[in-house]
C-alpha cells in the first residue's frame, strides 16, 4: 500500500505506512500524519533506488516528480491532478511488475 500526503504545496508518498488512514476522497480528513509522526519513519534514510525508479517512472508518464516527493508551484487544474494519478498508478505498477 502507498499514501499521499501534505499539507502546502509539497507531496510526499511513502510505502506501507503505518497510523490511521486518510480519510475517502471528498471526506473531510485534516491531520493525516502516517507512521504515527515518527520522524525517523517520515524523513529517516530513502532507499535511492526506489526513489530514482519512481522519478523515472513518472516523467516517462509525462510528469516531473522528484521521486517520493513533489511541489506544486502554481494551481493545477483537475486535468493535471489526473494525469498526475493516472502517471503515479502505471509508476507503482511498473514497479511492481520490476519487483521493487
Amino acid at each position: 500500500p502507498w499514501v499521499a500526503y501534505g499539507d502546502f504545496s509539497m507531496i510526499r508518498v511513502i510505502q506501507n505506512p503505518t497510523g490511521e488512514r486518510p480519510a475517502a476522497a471528498g471526506n473531510d480528513h485534516d491531520g493525516f500524519v502516517p507512521f504515527h509522526g515518527d520522524l525517523n519513519a517520515l524523513d529517516g534514510p530513502k532507499d535511492p533506488k526506489l526513489t530514482h525508479a519512481i522519478r523515472q517512472g513518472m516523467l516517462l508518464h509525462g510528469v516531473d516528480f522528484w521521486g517520493t516527493a513533489g511541489m506544486t508551484s502554481m494551481a493545477h487544474s483537475t486535468t493535471d491532478i489526473q494525469q498526475t494519478v493516472q502517471a503515479m498508478e502505471a509508476t507503482l505498477g511498473s514497479l511492481k511488475e520490476a519487483g521493487f
